[in-house]
This record gives structure tokens, C-alpha cells and sequence, in this order.
């Protein structure tokens, strides 16, 4: 139980001394020894255990029984109240102070019949004679001799704690446990801390186990003379347990006259227990109370100044109206108070139908939100959604569920003010996470469109996640603390409307509401002029395309790839119009949330007494709702990424010169090219374009417009290269022994992109592949020939990088991968975490062919921006050289689930007409596949093998190799310092000639375990 101990009621009031606790047993031990005093007690804490596991308690609520049984026969004698009559009322007591819960009267009363009848009827010869109403009765005494000190502080906690700091074993656990729920039957409870408990318990279990802890036992900064005694009372029980039979001992212990009660009379009506509002017209101590209206001892049994027969009594006060002292509390006595306490007024202040209405209306808003909240979970929602997107809308939609359903249960919660205070504060820091972030995912998607100090502050989700769950609590806990009473626990659980209203409300609030305005118009803005420029763009390239086609191609062709163009153009712009939307929604849904937190209090305020405006709250309660669950589509935008890299031509073209960019734009107009013209002065650029092809010009069009869209960070990209095993090149070198390889065409063809290369090794721990990621600006996973379930394999290097890559892109760091061949193979290897091979056998060996195209190839990253003549000449001309024995199928993606994550560009069919996929990419982040091979197109030479080597199979090559060192320069990562990094590089290391082999290598770099050892990158 969390709290001081030291300040509590238990250390301060019910630690009691031993000749304290002898003095007032006396009157008992005159006619019971010790040991039959104890074995009393023995038994009673058996049925309290008992009716505790019958009931289904848990141990801390039966513990606690335990005590309150303990305590309250520490001041009183046997004789004043039956224990049988007590042992349930303290069960009774005990589920509602340890929050267990309120136990059924009946079900309380059933189970005592059974458990004495089954369980104990060796003791009680007649069925159990109390009910309701002497519990409830009984409960009230009980209370008042414990005074009303109710909280328990149980060994429990401390030796989950001590057993933790030995070095938790559960053998020693267990058994302190149970030596601890022993103690529970000796005076411990009652005469020693909690925590000292614990330790003797915890000696004893470990003298029994046999376990040495004497050296710990004596660094403990405790009184070791108060543990031993603990361990006596316990020992002391245990010895008394090898003697006592129960069975034989316990009835005549239980009829002995100081045992029975003579103090219950026959009981009254049971209605008349089950309320207290009879009134007791005069609080003059000199009133008489009937002796049958409460189980009190029997004054012929007790002492006439006995303290535990007196009744306190209010004085005879006159409370004036303004009062602030409850009404409720006028006019009764202690023990009435401490049932209203527990039980509210009296219910003369009855609630109108205003209360209801607002918890009506919750109730309908939790509806729309659970219906919202399951939709957007659906896996067709957030299909092709960003992460850090979906992870915003489901924090607002979560957030606002909670807030109701904390509002729905716990807002008229008012019995307990500190329970309503937290309830208060619990509804306000979630309305304060809704309304931020609501706020931030318009600041997110303004980032997507706007790059500018937001950019720099918020490249990673995590700052979202940690401002937005940081700042609510730091606005609540400042408010409660600057304005102590700015929170309403009276009449409701909600913040007040008479104080603190400016600084917990007004201010945040409207900061927030200005602030999503803002960012909300601007973002809007900003997409607007990308609708425009994606409209201009289209049909300046449609009359670019139209001069490079006319000569070569009817107008049939062009106008099929017109149409194509404009299906591109379309859902582009759709994209832009659904993200506009998204903003609209998102600006409406937070102003009618504040307006309907802003309405709460005042309604709840008026609730009691008229029904207009708890009407108007749950009416804008239920709109917001069933708005959000209407628009829960519009406000899950597929920001496309193209929108994403277009967002930052307006930064580029700042940073070209002013001519330069006069020079672009003349280019992108076909009204300002002079030829196009009449005017006889162009003469020299008439002449220029004779001699220069108007294709060649179409094409660096295509490459300037590229080069505007994109985003480079870094114009020096360092790439890792994976090795692998040496199985397919050992044959290379019989004479020497090599742990893996790279080819040297794959390091040439990204050096020739403008990359530098860094070889990674094979078998490395996961701090060494993080380091990898860490310093590098992109993965490239080789083909070759190797197994993917080798311990310390490629695959198993593979499937780590794959995992930290994730989550870097998670996070929102660009970092691409690529991988060809078997690359793309271990690709999909590694997005089902390295525990699946999905290969499938195909044959396409020595050959190079044409791609056959998806239909909706033109939306992808890897072929967005591709100029025209590069998809003409992969569609037409035998140009991507295959040479593999494995392949993927659209099929076993779809099995395995990854379909959903990853999107088919391209197919082939090998030499049986089996169709695979050639060329892939992940929907969200920048991850690449491609069966064939570029790099040989360029660097391998062997006769006799299908390479290509055309002019156009070099062109596509070089295009791939750019597209994806482009794709790295958006990493900003960069190794520690300089010299790490030309440490790391491949130029470390000389490539081998193997082009006098029988192989297909022109050259290979081959590694040792040294050369891992000594370039380990730190």
C-alpha cells in the first residue's frame, strides 16, 4: 500500500506495548490461560481465512480482517461482542477499504451458513444464527472501537522487496509468504512494524531452507533483538500447532460462558437496519438509547466507565446556513456519521433528471467512440498509412475514449473527495492529450508540406509522443497547486467553473485553438499551390512529351500515355484534396471539443436543478462523437510520398541562382521556346536544336525536373555493402581459405552512382550492426549464392539490419535498402523475421529480358520520376539480366501476409512460363527489390554468359544505380569522426582477379576474420 507508514494511523495509534495490550486482556486471562487464550485466536483467524477463500478475497483483504479481529479484541474483552459475529464484519469492512469491493449481504450471510455448517461444525452444533443486520450493526461498533483507523499496512510489500534484494528465489518466497500468513494468528500485528515482520519471517524461512544469509541479515540497519522476538511469536505457534487439536479442544473453549454473547437481543425488523434515517430528536448525552438499537456491550457484563461501552455524542450545535460544513452532518451522532461517510446523505437532496441526461449522452459518445476506434484498428484502414500517422489518430481517438468513460463512471463519484479529486484530474490531463494532439497531427502534416523549424525540432515521432504526454499532467498538477479548489469534488468530479478556469482552461486552450489554425491554413495554403504546380507540371511535360514523340510515334500512342499521365496526375491531386479535408476536419473537431469541454462544467453545475444545459451537453457530446466516427475516413488521409518530395521544390529552387532558376522555368513553358515561334531573331537556338535531338532534350528535362523534386541531405552517400559465405567462389581459390566476399561489380556500380562503399561483415553481434546503420546512409543486399538459416549467415546479418532499418524508419529517419537478386530474396526473409524461407524454384539463367509492367507501376517510388525512354526501353528491350534458381511469387507473399506492406512493380516468366516477381517495394518506407542484375550490364565481361552491354542496358543500368544512391543522399547519418570512417571504407582492401576462372566474376573482394576483428567501425 503506497503512503508513509511512519505518519500513518497504524504506526501512530495501533502499534501497541505488550503490557499495554496484558492490561487489557486481564479480564479474559482470569479465566483463560494464555495458551486457551491463543488457541481462541487461532481458530477465529482459521475461519476468517476461511470465509476469505470462500468468498474469493484476496490475501491482503483477508489479512487485514485479520487485524481489524485482532484489534478490536485488543480492546475489548471476548465476552463484549460474539467473535463468530464479528470474524464476518471485518471481512465485511475489509473488501471496502482495500477496494476489493462491496460483498454481497447475502452472499456474505449464505457463506457463513456454509463454511460453519461444512467447515466448522465440529466447533458450532447449530447453523449460523446471525444476519444482515447484526453485520451491519456490528460493522458501525466495530468502527467506532477501531477508530475509524482503517488503513493497513501488511508485510506483504516489504518482503516482496527484501526477498528482491537477496536475489529472488521462489522457493524462499513462497515460504515467507507463508510463514508471514501465519503470523497473522500471534500478537505481531499488533505490537511490531510491517517491515520487521517481514524480516523475521523472511529468517525464518531461510533457516528452514538452509540458506546462509547471515552477512546480509547483518548489514540491515534494524533492531535484530525485535526481529528475534518476531521469530518467537512465530516459533512459539508453531510449537503450539503440535499439541492443539482442534477438533477436540476448541468447543469446550467455545463454551465457556466468556465466549458466548449475551449481548444480542432478538432482532427487529430487518427493514429497520437496512437505513439510518431514523431521527434522534435531541444529541444530549443524557438521552436514553434502547439497548436492542445497537450491539453494545452489556452493561451487567461490563465495567459502568468502561471506554468501550460509552457512545460519543455531537455536541448540540446550531450550524448557521452559509455554512460549509455539510447539512447532512447536523443533528446525529458519531456513529451516524461515519454511516454517511460511507453511504452519502439521506436523500432528502434528490438528483433531477439532468444527471442523467449527461450520462446518457456519455454513454451514446463511448458508443461512437468504440465503433471509431474499432474501424481505424481494422487493418483495411491503416493499409498504406504512415505509422507515426496512424500512432496520432489512434492517441486522439484513445484518449478521447478514455476521458468519456472516466467522465461516464466516475463523475458524480463524489462520496470520497480524494477518489473525486483524482477522477477530476484524471478527466482533465486526458482532455488536455486530446485537444494537443489534435493539435499535433495538424503540426504533422504541415511538416509533410511546410519545411521549416518544425522540420528541425520534430524530425523523429518520439517528440510528439513525449511533449504530448508530458505536457497535460505539467499543466494539471501547476494548475491544482497554483489554485488548490480549481477542481469540483462537492457536487461533481470535474474541474470547477468558478476557479481556476483562466489558467487551466482559457489560456492553454486558446494558445492551442490559434496555434491549429494557424499551422492548419498554412498547410492548406501550401497544398493548394502543390495542386497547382502538379496541374502546370502536368501539362508543361504533356507538350514536352508531345515535340519528343511526334516524330517517332501516331497519335494513338500518344494519346494512351496521355491517359496514363492523367490517371498519375489524378490521384495525385486526390491525395492533396484528401489531406485539405483531413485539415478541415481536424480544425472543426477541435473547435467542437473545446466548445463541448467548455459546456461540462456548467452543465454539470446546473444538473441539479434544470435540464436546458445538460441537454446542450450531451447534444455537442454526441455530435463531436458521431462527427469523428463520420469523418474517422477523412482524417486518415494516403498522403502520397510524392507529395512528400514536391514539398521540397520551393526550398530547392530558392537555393538555385536567380538565373538558373529563369532558366528552368523558360524550359518548362513551350510558349517561351523560340523555335516554337515565329520570330526570326532565334537563329542560334534554331541552330542549336538541329544539332542537339529534341528527345535528347525532352530527357534532360525529365533529369532537371528530378533533380528539383528531390530531397538531397547528403552529397556524399557512404553505402553498406553485406558479404556473404564463400560457398559458390571457394572454388577461386583452392589454395587459401576466405570467410566471405563481395563482388566488385556491385562496390563499381554504386561508385559510379557517386556513392563510397563499406563492406559489412557476416556473424557480428547487434551493437556492431547498429553502428553499421548508425554511420551509414543506406543497405545494399548482394546477390550470389548462399543459405539463409546459417548461424552468423548473410540471413541472419540480413534479418538484423532489416529490423534496425525499421525502426529507424519508424521512427522518421530516411533509410533506404536494396537488394538484388538474392538480396530482394532475403528481403522478404527478413520482414518475417528470419524464422521462414518463402522461395519458391524457378529457372531463368544467362538471359536478359524485357519487364512486364503492373498496371499501376507509374505510382511507385522507384518509377515515378522515370523518364519515358528508360520505361520504353525495360518494356521493350532485353535489358535486365536474370541469372537465379530461386524466385518470389505474388502468391507466397500473399500467403505469408506481406502483400499488405509491400507493392509488385514488375514480373517475368522463366524459361516454363513460371511468373515472378522481378522488381518490388515497400508501401511506406524506402525499401527495394529487384530479381535481376544491373551492376553486370556494366562491370562483368565473362564470354559465353548473356551479359548485355548496349547502350540503352547501360543506360537503365546507370538508372538504377541513380535512383537508389539518390535515395541514401536523403540520410543525414555520418560516421563519429573521420577517421573511423576511412577506416571502414572497401578501399582498404584490394579486389582479386578472377576473370581467368570459370566463373562470372570479373573481380572479388574476399575477407577474413581478421579484417572483421580489425574494422569494427569504432
Amino acid at each position: 500500500m503506497a503512503g508513509n507508514f511512519w505518519q500513518s494511523s497504524h504506526n501512530q495509534q495501533w502499534i501497541l506495548d505488550k503490557q499495554d495490550l496484558v492490561r487489557e486482556r486481564q479480564h479474559d486471562l482470569a479465566i483463560l490461560t494464555e495458551e486457551e487464550y491463543q488457541k481462541i485466536f487461532i481458530f477465529f483467524s482459521s475461519v476468517i481465512q476461511t470465509l476469505g477463500e470462500q468468498l474469493k478475497l484476496r490475501q491482503q483483504v483477508i489479512a487485514t480482517a485479520t487485524v481489524y479481529f485482532k484489534r478490536f479484541y485488543a480492546r475489548n474483552s471476548l465476552k463484549c461482542i460474539d467473535p463468530l459475529l464479528l470474524a464476518p464484519t471485518c471481512i465485511f469492512l475489509a473488501s471496502k477499504v482495500e477496494e476489493f469491493g462491496v460483498i454481497s449481504n447475502s452472499r456474505l450471510i449464505s457463506t457463513c451458513q456454509t463454511v460453519i455448517k461444512n467447515k466448522f461444525g465440529y466447533a458450532y452444533t447449530q447453523e449460523f444464527p446471525y444476519r444482515t443486520n447484526h453485520i451491519l450493526e456490528c460493522e458501525f461498533y466495530l468502527l467506532e472501537n477501531l477508530d475509524c483507523c482503517l488503513i493497513v499496512y501488511q508485510p506483504y510489500r516489504p518482503l516482496l522487496q527484501l526477498v528482491q534484494d537477496i536475489g529472488h528465489e521462489e522457493q524462499l518466497l513462497t515460504l515467507a509468504w507463508r510463514i508471514v500468513n501465519d503470523s497473522l494468528r500471534t500478537d505481531v500485528c499488533l505490537l511490531y512494524p510491517p517491515y520487521q515482520i517481514a524480516i523475521g519471517c523472511l529468517g525464518i524461512a531461510c533457516v528452514i531452507l538452509q540458506k546462509d544469509q547471515k552477512s546480509w541479515f547483518a548489514e540491515l540497519n534494524v533492531d535484530l533483538e525485535k526481529i528475534q522476538e518476531i521469530a518467537r511469536y512465530v516459533m512459539n505457534l508453531f510449537e503450539l500447532w503440535k499439541t492443539y487439536d482442534e477438533k477436540k479442544e476448541i468447543q469446550a473453549l467455545l463454551g465457556d460462558p466468556i465466549v458466548k454473547n449475551t449481548t444480542l437481543k432478538t432482532p427487529l425488523d430487518e427493514d429497520y437496519y437496512l437505513s439510518y434515517d431514523y431521527e434522534i430528536s435531541s444529541n444530549s448525552s443524557s438521552k436514553d438509547i434502547k439497548p436492542d438499537s445497537l450491539i453494545l456491550p452489556n452493561p451487567e457484563n461490563m465495567e459502568l466507565n468502561s471506554p468501550a461501552s460509552a457512545v460519543d455524542v455531537l455536541p448540540d450545535i446550531e450550524l448557521p446556513d452559509d455554512s460549509l460544513a455539510d447539512p447532512d452532518l447536523k443533528d446525529h451522532n458519531c456513529i451516524d456519521n461515519i454511516m454517511y461517510v460511507y453511504y452519502g446523505g439521506n436523500g432528502k437532496n434528490t438528483k433531477s433528471y439532468g444527471t442523467g441526461i449527461i450520462i446518457i449522452g456519455s454513454v451514446m459518445s463511448c458508443a461512437a467512440q468504440l465503433l471509431t476506434l474499432f474501424c481505424v484498428l481494422l487493418k483495411k484502414y491503416y493499409k498504406g498509412r504512415k505509422i507515426s500517422m496512424m500512432l496520432i489518430v489512434v492517441h486522439i481517438y484513445l484518449t478521447m475514449f478514455l476521458s468519456n468513460l472516466i467522465f461516464m463512471l466516475g463523475v458524480y463519484s463524489t462520496k470520497n473527495s480524494e477518489n473525486c479529486l483524482l477522477i477530476a484530474i484524471l478527466i482533465n490531463i486526458f482532455h488536455h492529450h486530446t485537444a494537443i494532439w489534435i493539435f499535433l497531427y495538424c503540426l504533422y502534416i504541415y511538416k509533410k508540406f511546410c519545411r521549416t523549424w518544425v522540420s528541425v525540432i520534430f524530425k523523429n515521432i518520439n517528440w510528439y509522443t513525449l511533449i504530448t504526454h508530458l505536457l497535460p499532467p505539467l499543466i494539471t498538477i501547476t494548475t491544482y497547486y497554483a489554485i488548490p479548489k480549481s477542481f469540483e469534488t462537492k457536487k461533481f468530479c470535474f474541474k470547477s467553473m468558478h476557479r481556476g478556469m483562466i489558467l487551466n482552461f482559457m489560456i492553454p486552450i486558446c494558445v492551442l485553438l490559434i496555434l491549429t489554425t494557424i499551422y492548419a491554413i498554412s498547410a492548406m495554403i501550401k497544398i493548394e499551390n502543390l495542386e497547382v504546380a502538379k496541374l502546370d507540371y502536368h501539362y508543361q511535360s504533356e507538350s514536352l512529351q508531345a515535340l519528343n514523340t511526334q516524330q517517332t510515334q501516331d497519335l494513338e500512342s500518344l494519346k494512351d500515355k496521355k491517359d496514363e499521365s492523367i490517371s498519375y496526375v489524378d490521384e495525385e491531386l486526390q491525395s492533396l484534396k484528401a489531406t485539405r479535408n483531413c485539415l478541415k476536419s481536424l480544425c472543426v473537431m477541435q473547435l467542437m471539443f473545446v466548445l463541448n469541454w467548455f459546456i461540462t462544467p456548467v452543465a454539470l453545475d446546473a444538473s441539479h436543478d434544470a435540464t436546458e444545459l445538460p441537454y446542450l451537453q450531451s447534444t455537442t457530446s454526441m455530435l463531436l462523437n458521431w462527427f469523428v466516427f463520420y469523418k474517422r475516413k477523412t482524417l486518415l488521409p494516403l498522403i502520397d510520398y510524392a507529395v512528400e518530395e514536391c514539398s521540397e521544390q520551393e526550398k530547392l529552387d530558392d537555393d538555385l541562382p536567380s538565373s538558373s532558376a529563369t532558366e528552368v522555368v523558360s524550359i518548362t513553358s513551350s510558349d517561351s521556346i523560340p523555335l516554337l515561334k515565329s520570330d526570326d531573331s532565334a537563329t542560334e537556338l534554331k541552330e542549336f536544336c538541329c544539332n542537339y535531338d529534341l528527345k535528347d532534350c525532352a530527357n534532360d528535362y525529365n533529369n532537371i525536373s528530378s533533380q528539383v523534386i528531390g530531397e538531397e541531405y547528403n552529397d556524399t552517400p557512404i553505402i553498406g555493402v553485406l558479404s556473404q559465405e564463400t560457398y559458390i567462389i571457394s572454388s577461386y581459390f583452392p589454395n587459401a581459405t576466405y570467410d566471405s566476399y563481395i563482388a566488385a561489380s556491385y562496390v563499381k556500380y554504386l561508385e559510379s552512382a557517386g556513392a563510397r562503399v563499406v563492406p559489412i561483415w557476416i556473424g557480428q553481434n547487434e551493437d556492431y550492426y547498429r553502428r553499421v546503420v548508425q554511420y551509414t546512409n543506406g543497405l545494399f543486399f548482394p546477390g550470389g549464392g548462399t543459405y539463409f538459416n546459417e548461424t552468423g549467415g548473410y540471413g541472419e546479418a540480413a534479418t538484423q539490419l532489416y529490423k534496425i532499418a525499421l525502426e529507424y524508419n519508424n521512427k522518421g529517419v530516411y533509410y533506404p535498402v536494396w537488394g538484388t537478386c538474392l538480396g530482394m530474396q532475403v528481403l522478404m526473409y527478413a520482414a518475417l523475421s528470419g524464422i521462414k524461407d518463402i522461395r519458391v524454384d524457378c529457372n531463368l539463367r544467362n538471359v536478359a529480358v524485357p519487364l512486364d509492367f503492373v498496371e499501376d507501376y507509374k505510382k511507385s517510388r522507384m518509377f515515378r520520376n522515370a523518364p519515358q525512354d528508360i520505361i520504353d526501353i525495360l518494356k521493350q528491350q532485353n535489358t535486365t539480366y536474370n541469372l537465379h534458381r530461386y524466385c518470389l511469387t505474388k502468391s507466397v507473399l500473399k500467403e505469408n501476409d506481406l502483400l499488405d506492406e509491400w507493392k509488385i512493380l514488375t514480373t517475368n516468366k522463366d524459361i516454363n512460363g513460371f511468373e515472378f516477381i522481378s522488381a518490388m517495394e515497400h508501401k511506406d518506407f524506402p525499401f527495394y527489390g529487384i530479381q535481376f542484375h544491373p551492376e553486370k550490364n556494366q562491370f562483368e565481361f565473362k564470354r559465353n554468359k548473356g551479359f548485355p552491354h548496349t547502350f540503352n542496358s547501360i543506360k537503365v543500368a546507370q538508372y538504377f544505380a541513380n535512383f537508389f544512391v539518390n535515395e541514401c543522399r536523403k540520410n543525414g547519418n555520418s560516421f563519429s569522426n573521420e577517421v573511423v570512417e576511412a577506416d571502414s571504407l572497401i578501399y582498404n582492401f584490394n579486389p582479386k582477379y578472377t576473370g581467368l576462372k570459370s566463373g562470372y566474376y570479373e573481380q572479388l573482394y574476399v575477407f577474413l576474420k581478421e579484417d572483421f576483428e580489425r574494422h569494427q567501425m569504432n
